[in-house]
């Protein structure tokens, strides 16, 4: 996965809803590659979307990272999962991640297009749904090694 010259995309149904991160984990019996994007639909970037992958992928591939995630200044972080970490000049160590805070501690709003490897797996595995769902924020922070640009 050097660069975007082609990408299979899948489509994985849930019977019924059970969370981002259930979703994540019936997809891993497909993958075929060690490095893969999860991107949420909702989620639209601009202006040049190719631009955000291929930065990720460079970052992933500069830094011998498992994890990337995109995340974005906002002015009202309330409605956003934040991120809280340690920057240097060439990446960032996730510290935390949190969703719905009443006081968010910090503007950084995570944008749900990630780069994980394999090890997402394993990390979604060790987790457990909350009130019938299984999330994709819950697994994240054992999944080694997380990078944020």
């Amino acid at each position: 996965m050097r660069g975007l010259s082609h990408a299979i995309i899948l489509m994985i149904n849930q019977p019924s809803p059970k969370g981002f991160g259930d979703a994540v984990l019936r997809a891993a019996s497909f993958m075929t590659t060690d490095k893969f994007f999860i991107h949420a639909g909702v989620d639209i970037l601009y202006p040049n979307h190719k631009i955000n992958l291929l930065m990720m992928l460079d970052h992933v591939n500069k830094h011998s990272v498992d994890s990337v995630l995109l995340y974005d200044l906002v002015d009202n972080p309330k409605m956003y999962g934040v991120i809280v970490g340690n920057e240097s000049v060439t990446s960032s160590l996730l510290r935390i991640f949190l969703r719905n805070q009443k006081v968010p501690p910090s503007n950084n709003a995570v944008v749900a297009v990630y780069l994980f490897n394999e090890l997402l797996f394993d990390a979604l595995k060790r987790t457990r749904p909350r009130v019938g769902e299984h999330q994709l924020t819950d697994a994240i922070p054992f999944a080694l090694l997380i990078r944020f640009i």
